[in-house]
């Protein structure tokens, strides 16, 4: 018993440092192959589809149809529904995850909202997934339920403050989020060059 507590305590620092140089290594290809940008207060991720046939009200309900599919939970909100100018913008939660802190006695919802807008015009589609908040939800005996905002610039990996109490989670949720919105616009792309 004691042999396998003293190669855990050996093999642990190993792993925690091995999961953080992993995780700053992908870090470091996301920036070079810049697979997201920072705009002003957002981390944008974006792509441009051309030479997309067939007019713009068909491609424009097309993309409405693959948006009223996907995004139809109560947890998304179609914010800009124009079709004359060729523009939807959908606002939904990229991803929720549960977790436990203060010595894991108080359940913790983390949140990311994301936008994702769509612009028609000449045959050819420009996507954006744009994100700017983590939302940390938790409840207390005696404090009550308690809300805290926080941008994502301001948090690692970019910034410096931890939206968990381990940094490595809070860049990996970052990581995450650059992910799921890469493929959303995958996804919608997919959709749009379908029946070419």
């Amino acid at each position: 018993m004691k042999k396998a507590l003293l190669l855990f305590l050996i093999l642990s620092p190993l792993l925690a440092f091995s999961q953080s140089r992993e995780i700053a290594e992908k870090l470091t290809v996301y920036q070079e192959n810049k697979m997201y940008e920072l705009d002003s207060n957002r981390v944008v991720v974006s792509a441009i589809l051309k030479g997309i046939k067939g007019s713009k009200d068909d491609l424009y309900e097309k993309a409405k149809d693959y948006i009223a599919e996907v995004y139809s939970d109560h947890n998304s909100e179609l914010k800009i529904d124009n079709k004359i100018d060729g523009i939807l913008e959908v606002e939904s939660v990229s991803f929720s995850f549960f977790s436990y802190t203060a010595k894991d006695t108080i359940p913790v919802a983390y949140h990311v909202f994301y936008t994702m807008r769509v612009t028609i015009k000449d045959g050819t589609l420009h996507i954006t997934c744009s994100a700017k908040d983590w939302i940390t939800e938790w409840s207390t005996i005696g404090f009550g339920h308690k809300v805290d905002r926080s941008f994502i610039i301001d948090c690692v990996p970019i910034g410096t403050k931890k939206v968990f109490a381990d940094e490595n989670k809070t860049a990996e949720a970052f990581l995450a989020l650059v992910d799921t919105m890469h493929t959303s616009i995958g996804d919608l792309k997919r959709v749009m060059l379908s029946e070419q």
